[in-house]
């Protein structure tokens, strides 16, 4: 086994790409194996690596999918890695110099066999220089993400996850079949908080494009995008209620009318979503609200409709 896995899934990014390995150029090359998930690519970017691998100081692990979305990509990732730790950089990130070893010294030095720690999470700058979200508060060091995002969701900002590998092995993406939309990353983050708590790290180690965020941003508001991965994410937050309802009860409400609206709207089946909703309390809540969810749909229905009308 390897200390690190560098994992970067990508679709089309023959130009884009070699930002990643020229920040990786300047890591501790005997630390980490690079590993490429090419999700159908069809612009060159296979023949791109290939002439990366010829030069690298380090290991490329590359291979080629049917473009099937990043969810998939991310789960044979899993399944290749040989690393204890696994990092995700996607296609157009990069990492500041000599931030893989001090990500594994600083696990080596939270960590001591602690089995309650999923991993890390650092922080991000945009290519302008700027804090993504903010920094950890002074003194925290462990919390999961989960009471991160119920903390402060915009404080919590685009962080830089690292994971145990042996972890995410018990934690796949869900996905459905004939379709590679968007899955949201919560719906796995989510699960493993339930189990386990995240070490902070209070540095910055990786360069973010703000531009992509923005895109992800709008797509996780909208109704139209991603809905199926979206009624899963919430049914998998709202099963959490039944441990921090009281501690955000107007955001568990908020949850509740979502698990039901998206289920609406993705068409996914009650049993089918509810094998995420293992708290009886939980699903009890999400009934309370389904009338609410229902007469939401039927709002935003006329809304676009006298929208269209208008136009």
């Amino acid at each position: 086994m390897l200390p690190i896995t560098v994992f970067t899934p990508t679709y089309n990014r023959r130009n884009k790409i070699t930002r990643v390995y020229r920040s990786l150029l300047k890591q501790d090359n005997t630390l980490f194996e690079w590993l490429i998930i090419d999700d159908g690519s069809n612009d060159g970017t296979e023949k791109t690596i290939q002439e990366l691998v010829k030069q690298s100081p380090f290991k490329i692990n590359y291979f080629y999918q049917e473009n099937g979305g990043k969810h998939r990509a991310h789960n044979k990732a899993v399944d290749y890695a040989k690393g204890d730790l696994f990092i995700i950089l996607d296609s157009d990130d990069e990492i500041l110099p000599n931030k893989l070893k001090l990500i594994w010294d600083t696990w080596n030095k939270f960590n001591k066999n602690n089995k309650n720690y999923a991993g890390i999470l650092a922080h991000s700058i945009d290519q302008n220089g700027k804090l993504v979200g903010r920094l950890w508060p002074k003194n925290t060091y462990v919390k999961s993400v989960v009471e991160l995002w119920l903390d402060d969701e915009s404080a919590y900002g685009e962080k830089m996850p690292i994971y145990v590998t042996e972890i995410l092995k018990n934690y796949k993406f869900p996905s459905l079949e004939g379709s590679n939309e968007l899955v949201p990353e919560g719906v796995v983050w989510f699960q493993i908080a339930k189990k386990y708590k995240m070490i902070l790290l209070n540095d910055i180690t990786r360069v973010y494009e703000v531009n992509n965020f923005d895109a992800l941003s709008k797509s996780a508001h909208s109704d139209k995008v991603a809905v199926w991965g979206k009624s899963i994410f919430f049914a998998i937050a709202v099963d959490l209620s039944n441990r921090f309802f009281f501690y955000r009860p107007l955001r568990f409400i908020k949850i509740a009318i979502n698990t039901s609206r998206y289920r609406y709207l993705s068409n996914i089946s009650y049993h089918e979503q509810n094998k995420f909703i293992n708290n009886i309390s939980a699903k009890i809540l999400v009934i309370l609200f389904i009338p609410i969810a229902k007469l939401l749909l039927i709002y935003k229905k006329i809304r676009n409709n006298f929208g269209k009308v208008k136009k």
